[in-house]
């Protein structure tokens, strides 16, 4: 299984963007966690597949996502 995580950044008086990417991170983590309760294995991979222009264009993301 591959799971995709999205930060789509808003401008927002209180709220800053990289508090919004840490958001998105955090449910990363907590999905990881939850895998790993019931003895299932998981990896953070990032590298050439983050922010790769192809895979977002393929799922149609906008320039602040």
């Amino acid at each position: 299984m591959i799971v995709i995580l999205v930060s789509s950044i808003k401008e927002h008086p209180k709220v800053p963007a990289l508090e919004q990417m840490f958001s998105t991170a955090a449910a990363g983590q907590t999905i990881l966690l939850a895998l790993n309760a019931p003895g299932f294995g998981g990896i953070w991979r990032t590298g050439k597949f983050d922010l790769n222009k192809e895979i977002g264009s393929f799922l149609k993301l906008d320039d602040n996502q």
